[in-house]
C-alpha cells in the first residue's frame, strides 16, 4: 500500500485525529499507520491540539448557578489530565442531555462521542476539551487529577452557588434509595472522599440539616454522606430551588416518594418542602 493522500483530505484528518487513533485513520485511507503518522506531523498537531473552539474563561471564577453546577458536575464525574492538557465528562448515554449543556456553556463545538460497551455494561456519552488554560482553572478551584480520594468540599462566594454545586456534584455522585416495591425507608446519598464528606456535612450543619457520614470498611479515603426523611427532602428542595439544570430522573424519582409522603402523611415536618418544581 503506497496510496498518497490529497493535501485535500488533510483537515479532515486532523479531525479525525481528535478522536482516533493513527491506526484506525490509516484503516479509513486504507494506507500505512506510518503515513498518518507523517501528516500529522507536518500539520504539527498532536492530542493536545484543538482544532475546534471553547470559551477558556469560564472557570476563571465561579460566579453563577450555571457555573457552579458544571464545576460540580465535573467534580464528581469530570477527569482532568493535566499532563495532556484535556478534561473529560462522560455520562450514560440517558443522561445525554447534562452533556450538551455543558457543550453549550462552554461554547465548545467539540464532537459528544456516544461509547459503545458490551451488555450489561450502558453506552456513555463522552465530552473530551483540549485546553491547558481550563485544566490549570480547574485544578485550581479543586478539582484536581485523580482526585476521587483527596477532593475537598470547596468554599464558594455564597449559599445558592453553593447549593447549585451542590446539584450538579449531586447529579454526577448522588443516589436517591427507597424500599423496594414501597416509598418508605427513604434516603438521599452522596459518594466522596472523606474530606468532601465532612465538608459537606459542615456546610449542611449550617443550614439546619442533619446528616450522617458512612465509612467504607474496605477504603480508607472513601464515604458516603446520606439523609434520611424530612433531612433528605429539605436537602431535596434547596438542590432544586434555583438549579439551572438537573437530570430529569433523579427529580422524578425524588418527587414520586414526596408524593407518597405527602398523601400517607408520613410527616408533618416536610410539608413546607412539598412544592418542588
Amino acid at each position: 500500500m503506497n496510496i498518497k493522500i490529497p493535501t485535500e483530505e488533510y483537515d479532515n484528518i486532523a479531525k479525525l485525529y481528535e478522536d482516533h487513533t493513527e491506526t484506525s485513520i490509516a484503516k479509513i485511507y486504507n494506507v500505512h499507520a506510518k503515513t498518518i503518522g507523517e501528516i500529522i506531523k507536518k500539520l504539527k498537531i498532536g492530542k493536545g491540539h484543538r482544532i475546534y473552539s471553547v470559551d477558556e474563561t469560564y472557570f476563571e471564577k465561579i460566579d453563577s448557578l450555571e457555573k457552579a453546577y458544571i464545576f460540580g458536575l465535573y467534580c464528581s464525574d469530570g477527569n482532568v489530565e493535566r499532563k495532556f492538557s484535556s478534561l473529560k465528562i462522560s455520562l450514560v448515554e440517558s443522561d445525554k442531555s447534562a452533556i450538551e449543556y455543558i457543550a453549550k456553556s462552554l461554547k465548545c463545538k467539540s464532537k459528544i462521542k456516544i461509547v459503545y460497551r458490551e451488555k450489561p455494561r450502558k453506552n456513555s456519552a463522552l465530552l473530551a476539551i483540549c485546553s491547558h488554560k481550563i485544566c490549570e482553572d480547574l485544578n485550581r478551584l479543586g478539582c484536581v487529577p485523580a482526585k476521587s480520594l483527596i477532593i475537598k468540599f470547596p468554599k464558594l462566594s455564597n449559599n445558592d452557588i453553593t447549593w447549585a454545586f451542590i446539584m450538579g456534584y449531586f447529579d454526577g455522585n448522588g443516589s436517591i434509595c427507597c424500599k423496594k416495591n414501597s416509598m418508605s425507608g427513604f434516603k438521599m446519598s452522596i459518594t466522596s472522599s472523606i474530606d468532601f464528606c465532612n465538608g459537606l456535612k459542615e456546610f449542611l450543619d449550617d443550614n439546619d440539616i442533619k446528616s450522617s457520614i458512612s465509612y467504607y470498611k474496605k477504603s480508607l479515603h472513601n464515604a458516603d454522606i446520606r439523609l434520611h426523611s424530612s433531612d433528605a427532602i429539605k436537602f431535596g428542595f434547596n438542590i432544586y430551588k434555583n438549579a439551572p439544570f438537573f437530570l430529569e430522573r433523579k427529580k422524578k424519582k425524588l418527587i414520586e416518594i414526596i408524593n407518597y409522603r405527602k398523601n400517607s402523611n408520613r410527616a408533618n415536618d416536610d410539608k413546607q418542602y412539598y412544592e418542588i418544581s
